[in-house]
């Protein structure tokens, strides 16, 4: 444990938790700053989206530091000033030229339309929302993400509690969507983004996948000593910069880099064609059970650490086992009424649903064509 420069304690939303200075880095972080800020983890109580960004926004702006930039300025004057891959980022992100999409298989159509998009604690049934060790181990990582301990955490409302979403190319933009997005299903839900922008917070990959991946002991409830350790407020997205320039600049996707994501081995040997170049990944097991027509082996090199190129070398940020996309999570309901566009990737809609679709005035995407059109179907 390093040593303590300085301590105080700061009441926050309702939650007292504890901000130290730290020399060193804490044992669950593989690469961090040297002059991190530690936020303690810590009981407490927040019961709405606000409360939850407010607490995001206060907890990335202690940390910020550890990024190896001061602030967002700074990244993207940096993003500005090389050009290229990484201005084209600064401006998709600065700017909100991209979309945030959920994939959700074709099955729960009629489901959304009942209950709104729901995460897995509120989907009565599920396998990971009865009471086992999966779903205390999501509590914790989460928990930490906003800088409270799973037991408190566990108390939050479900409903408050973040739905999964991602960032992908807004339509006609020539740009591709992640690899790995199709591994959750086969339908696109485009989100209302200037709606729920201030309920929305990101990471860079998969935020569970990348947390376990730091911390030694998932029942750990260890302090947050680094920017990547928080869920990222939008209003700080400028942090995702340095991983969407280096995905554009190699293969002009809205994501996280190749060598950062867990994919299929398959996949792998068609973006690496050489051997050696595959030899560079760690073979793990993968999520079967989201792509059951999909390799149950998958690769990564586990780096353990991001280091930035070019106008971000002094960028600093962990890895996990993660995926190619940059995760985004949103806080409190979600409906169809959030709704902007549908894309299918496989069966066209029909029936209810599709009646549904044209009665709210959303507008239906072909992703089966390339480029994505619009739907010409009935």
């Amino acid at each position: 444990m390093g040593s303590l420069v300085c301590m105080r304690h700061i009441l926050c939303l309702g939650v007292l938790f504890t901000v130290v200075s730290c020399a060193t880095t804490s044992p669950g972080r593989k690469l961090a700053s040297s002059d991190g800020a530690s936020i303690a983890v810590a009981d407490g109580k927040m019961t709405t989206p606000l409360e939850v960004v407010q607490r995001l926004e206060q907890m990335e702006t202690q940390l910020f530091a550890t990024s190896g930039f001061a602030d967002s300025t700074a990244i993207v004057t940096a993003a500005n000033n090389a050009g290229g891959a990484n201005a084209q980022a600064a401006d998709l992100l600065m700017s909100e030229k991209v979309e945030v999409a959920s994939a959700l298989t074709e099955r729960r159509r009629d489901d959304v339309l009942k209950t709104g998009f729901l995460n897995f604690r509120q989907v009565p049934g599920s396998s990971t929302g009865d009471g086992s060790g999966a779903v205390l181990g999501r509590e914790i990582v989460e928990g930490n993400y906003v800088g409270l301990t799973g037991a408190s955490y566990a108390q939050m409302d479900p409903a408050v509690k973040p739905k999964s979403a991602y960032l992908s190319p807004p339509l006609g933009s020539g740009l591709k969507e992640s690899l790995s997005v199709s591994a959750y299903g086969e339908d696109r839900y485009i989100f209302k983004l200037s709606e729920l922008k201030s309920r929305i917070s990101v990471t860079s990959g998969d935020s569970l996948n990348r947390r376990i991946g730091m911390e030694d002991d998932i029942a750990d409830w260890t302090p947050v000593v680094a920017w990547d350790q928080v869920y990222t407020p939008w209003s700080q997205r400028a942090l995702m910069i340095p991983f969407l320039a280096d995905s554009l600049q190699k293969n002009r996707s809205v994501g996280v880099p190749l060598e950062t994501f867990t994919e299929s081995l398959n996949q792998l040997r068609k973006d690496f064609p050489s051997q050696k170049e595959i030899e560079r990944f760690t073979i793990v097991s993968g999520p079967a059970d989201k792509a059951p027509n999909k390799p149950t082996v998958w690769a990564s090199n586990e780096s353990g650490a991001y280091t930035g190129k070019g106008p971000f070398t002094s960028f600093v940020a962990s890895w996990g086992f993660t995926m190619d996309y940059i995760e985004v999570q949103i806080w409190g309901p979600l409906t169809m009424d959030d709704v902007s566009a549908f894309e299918i990737t496989k069966t066209p809609p029909s029936g209810n649903f599709l009646a549904e679709l044209k009665k709210r005035g959303i507008q239906i995407r072909d992703g089966r064509k390339s480029p994505t059109a619009i739907w010409k179907g009935s």
